[in-house]
């Protein structure tokens, strides 16, 4: 199975706007507060191995390509009617159940879409204290069993099989127990033919000799 880096879906607007560091930027411009945040998430990815990958809602008036690299970090802007949040939504449904993927973001509806998926999820003022100090996402990774998912809950049809399953074991060990402590049944008119009726005193003769 292929290792993959930890990676990091970023709801743009949402980090920058839920975060005073990076909102005072706004006042002089989107631009500068993008900058701003992707500069630290530049050294955030350099530090901690973490494929980072970053949405902004595209601004119609200004010609924003798709897609573009900055330094380590992928960044890609939404065209109407699409909003940033559409494509940080899909991403998470073709990643179902990616653990090394993470969705950084506040707004609950693609906190619902990420759980749906499995896919786990950190609100933008947490994540932005590791920015702050990478060494807590660093530390944190190694005290976590890779394969434990803290945001992972089974859904109904799971449910409904593990339920199954269990019962069905239940049931199989119970017959099992009771078929154990069930005498067996004699048959009344259980006759023994003569090869057997001498076998029989031979094996009771022998016994006493012995």
């Amino acid at each position: 199975m292929a290792k993959h880096n930890p990676q990091a879906l970023i709801d743009g607007y949402n980090l920058i706007k839920c975060v005073p560091l990076y909102s005072e930027s706004l006042h002089r411009s989107l631009a500068a507060a993008r900058a701003h945040i992707e500069e630290a998430l530049a050294s955030y990815a350099r530090k901690t191995g973490t494929d980072v990958t970053i949405f902004y809602d595209g601004d119609p008036d200004v010609n924003h390509p798709d897609y573009q690299k900055r330094d380590n970090i992928d960044i890609f802007f939404s065209r109407r009617p699409q909003k940033a949040d559409d494509l940080i939504m899909e991403r998470v449904a073709q990643k179902h159940g990616a653990r090394w993927l993470r969705v950084v973001t506040s707004d609950r509806e693609i906190q619902r879409c990420a759980s749906r998926n499995k896919i786990a999820f950190i609100d933008s003022p947490t994540f932005a204290e590791e920015l702050e100090n990478p060494r807590q996402r660093i530390v944190r990774d190694r005290q976590q069993d890779p394969g434990s998912d803290p945001h992972w809950r089974p859904d109904r049809e799971e449910v409904e099989t593990f339920s199954a399953v269990f019962e069905q074991t239940t049931q199989r060990k119970e017959a099992a127990h009771l078929a154990q402590r069930q005498p067996r049944e004699t048959d009344p008119n259980l006759t023994l033919d003569k090869g057997e009726v001498d076998e029989w005193e031979h094996l009771f003769k022998r016994k006493k000799s012995e």
